[in-house]
């Protein structure tokens, strides 16, 4: 349930980057529309948790370039949290409470 609970915030903070951030530097622009789109597709694969590392980590690797190419005046501190996030549900993987669960089986590690 926990893994669930933090795939629901990664996509909370991607819609809420979206709307409150990306949308107000790019406007009406097709890169404005692309981000949009992309967005609210990577929040419907966390929260269904459809190939929940590939996207986790497209959203880290995201993250790191936003944050080397931003303007060092933008606060920056919802991408560090996103960024963090999604490293954390790299290293985690989807959890029971998923389509990668249901698709692939649920993984036991042998020690």
């Amino acid at each position: 349930m926990g893994l669930l609970i933090l795939r629901l915030m990664v996509a909370g903070t991607i819609q809420f980057l979206t709307f409150f951030f990306f949308f107000d530097l790019i406007r009406s622009t097709f890169r404005g529309w692309l981000i949009g789109a992309v967005s609210i597709i990577f929040s419907a694969t966390m929260i269904s948790g459809f190939l929940t590392p590939v996207i986790s980590g497209l959203i880290f690797i995201g993250g790191i370039i936003f944050l080397i190419l931003s303007p060092r005046e933008i606060n920056s501190f919802f991408v560090i949290y996103l960024t963090i996030l999604s490293f954390v549900i790299i290293l985690l993987g989807p959890g029971a409470y998923s389509i990668d669960a249901k698709l692939f089986g649920r993984r036991e590690i042998k020690i």
